[in-house]
């Protein structure tokens, strides 16, 4: 019995000992079990009313645009407190019509994704976790941020001495320490359109917007990988993108005149190309600090020669700059004018050029943006 006893002691030890190593010596949150859910709601409000909340970054972009590369990026700083698409899985639970369930104990039914999309990020902005859906807990993505996977450590953890629901309040209570200690909260959003974050920089001042753009060609030939636009549909598909990408970028100039400097529109292709400059660019549009270690990653991941090898969600890259015009490569002529002619009003906004020919597409040494034109042309505004 008491080997047994010594055994299982050993083993405890020898898990904390790897979850100190793997997770950069990280602190462990734990609360006291009794009356748990309602210091949890006493604790939630004060610090809300208080405004105790880091500043909210959002990285707003469409599928395959780069997004993972810039959130990797910028979560490598120990101030940054960052989340992989935190509005999948709730999107997925309201197309099926289903109420949402939060840890705080309340109901809540949308008629529309674009309000839930605001609560929750005003949730994770405000480090307000348990409002958040409950679905959310279950999700896999959190193992995408430095900060939020060790929700699911402590999950590993907690369970062998917790039942379920304890382990998980518990657990998300200790995310939520890490979240209130952190100076910024950055999102990567592709499931809502720019306007819908407009009544979120009213309430939140220090707010910022990233607007990520990438060549139109490439992003439309990578969803189609995907199977996000198909070959049946593709012109639909292609037509809404690009009215969709229209509309932000409007949506954008009104917001960039309202909050001067709190709104940069970015272009993957210039992180890709220049990975070093830009990304001292996006820290100091940010306001994060920028410091030799963050420096020193950015180039392992982009100019190291180095493979990441590690899956579609991968921001590991041999060499980015080439790999950026990559689909130049791979898409046909056809395919490229569909784009070229839906997405001509975007194209006259951020300076991308049409491709007149084969030549031209094919030849990397031919640039598709050139500086924004000034065409005064209002008939799409």
């Amino acid at each position: 019995m008491r080997r047994t006893k010594s055994v299982i002691v050993l083993g405890m030890i020898a898990c904390l000992l790897v979850f100190k190593s793997y997770f950069d010596n990280a602190v462990w949150f734990m609360t006291d079990q009794s009356n748990k859910k309602e210091t949890i709601r006493l604790e939630e409000s004060s610090e809300t009313d208080n405004h105790l909340h880091p500043t909210p970054i959002v990285i707003l972009t469409y599928m395959r645009s780069g997004s993972s590369l810039v959130g990797d990026i910028l979560q490598q700083s120990k101030d940054v407190f960052y989340l992989f698409e935190p509005l999948r899985l709730p999107q997925f639970k309201l197309r099926k019509q289903q109420p949402y369930y939060s840890l705080d104990g309340n109901e809540r039914l949308y008629n529309s994704f674009l309000d839930a999309g605001r609560d929750i990020i005003r949730n994770w902005t405000t480090c307000s976790l348990f409002g958040l859906p409950y679905v959310t807990w279950s999700d896999g993505f959190l193992s995408k941020s430095k900060k939020a996977k060790l929700y699911g450590a402590c999950k590993i953890f907690e369970s062998n001495m917790l039942p379920e629901n304890e382990t998980i309040y518990s657990c998300v209570n200790m995310l939520k320490q890490v979240c209130i200690q952190t100076k910024y909260v950055v999102l990567k959003i592709i499931r809502l359109p720019v306007d819908q974050l407009e009544p979120l920089m009213k309430e939140f001042p220090s707010m910022k917007i990233i607007h990520l753009i990438r060549d139109p060609r490439a992003t439309v030939l990578s969803q189609m990988k995907f199977g996000v636009i198909t070959l049946k549909s593709f012109v639909t598909n292609v037509i809404d993108f690009c009215s969709r990408i229209y509309r932000d970028l409007v949506t954008i100039d009104i917001l960039s005149n309202k909050y001067p400097e709190r709104v940069f529109t970015f272009f993957y292709e210039d992180l890709a190309k220049n990975p070093l400059e830009m990304s001292k660019e996006l820290y100091k549009f940010t306001g994060i600090s920028y410091t030799p270690e963050v420096e020193k990653y950015v180039f392992n991941i982009t100019m190291s020669g180095k493979s990441g090898n590690c899956g579609n969600l991968c921001t590991v890259k041999s060499n980015s700059s080439k790999q950026a015009d990559a689909w130049r490569s791979k898409i046909d002529m056809p395919k490229a004018r569909i784009i070229d002619r839906s997405c001509r009003p975007v194209y006259q906004r951020l300076g991308f050029r049409e491709i007149k020919s084969e030549e031209m597409l094919k030849n990397h040494e031919i640039p598709l943006r050139v500086g924004r034109e000034n065409i005064n042309d209002y008939r799409y505004a």
